[in-house]
């Protein structure tokens, strides 16, 4: 259930990225409803497919068995050993597993940016490369963070920890978007989602029940490690709004404060002489 769970969150880190689509509030619904459609469908073809052949002994399904599934159809369209086709669909789950973690980067980088310009965190983060505008200190530290996080712990108990906190920030979304619909119902907003409180209610009792099942069926190791992250956040927030108000966290540079679009702005125009001597 938690790698169910797993392969089908994220939708809401677009958010995070916004600023720098034009017209997010006309792009985003479309590109939503039709990424929705896609990723179900890789999904549930490839399954129907699996189940359809290899239905006899599913106790056998793990990690990775998707390579298998393709060795037998394979086999079976082909009449061969059907290697072919499973190095194909292992090719092509390394290259899935990379682009989602370019996404996630993506995301989480601009994450660290938020919390840079908050004070919350080193204002480091917020600078941005002079050329492709993203933020580098924050790729070369949540890519470090991801090689010795997964060097020292497993797949399954990273994607459950990871599943908790989702949850309760999905939960926590939840609830701060029917408080919003019901006490600020015309607060001028990029996109607003068609319907009452009623209508939001009923929209959101599916994946509230998801998401109470997910936190009943995790393991106890899994809520530990989890309670020691988010104690380690407890602590740590304090210190960093101490630091937020005694130091300039590292930040000589003149746009630090300034929103991406600024930034961009500024190097856009540092980058133009040399542009034009070119």
């Amino acid at each position: 259930l938690s790698v169910v769970l797993w392969n089908q969150s994220g939708w809401d880190q677009v958010s995070m990225i916004a600023g720098e689509i034009q017209e997010p509030n006309k792009v985003l619904m479309k590109a939503l409803l039709i990424t929705v459609v896609i990723v179900s469908l890789s999904y549930l073809l490839p399954l129907i497919v699996g189940v359809a052949l290899l239905h006899n002994d599913l106790s056998k399904w793990r990690n990775g068995y998707f390579a298998v599934v393709a060795r037998e159809v394979g086999r079976l369209s082909t009449g061969g050993s059907g290697r072919w086709l499973e190095m194909w669909m292992t090719i092509g789950g390394i290259v899935s597993s990379m682009g989602m973690l370019m996404a996630a980067m993506c995301a989480v980088t601009r994450q660290l940016y938020g919390m840079g310009q908050l004070r919350i965190a080193p204002r480091m983060f917020t600078r941005l490369h002079p050329e492709y505008f993203t933020p580098v200190h924050g790729v070369v530290f949540m890519g470090v963070s991801v090689m010795i996080v997964g060097d020292f712990f497993h797949f399954r108990t990273l994607v459950a920890a990871g599943n908790i906190f989702y949850v309760l920030s999905t939960l926590l979304n939840q609830a701060t978007f029917l408080y919003l619909r019901y006490n600020e119902p015309d607060m001028e907003r990029p996109f607003a989602v068609p319907g009452g409180i009623g209508t939001a209610v009923l929209m959101f009792l599916p994946s509230f029940a998801l998401c109470v099942l997910t936190l009943m069926v995790v393991k106890p190791h899994v809520v530990l490690f989890a309670v020691i992250l988010f104690s380690a956040g407890l602590v740590l927030y304090p210190i960093m709004v101490h630091l937020q108000t005694s130091t300039d966290w590292l930040t000589p540079e003149k746009a630090a404060g300034a929103s991406m679009a600024e930034q961009q702005s500024l190097l856009a125009a540092d980058n133009e002489p040399n542009n034009k001597t070119a």
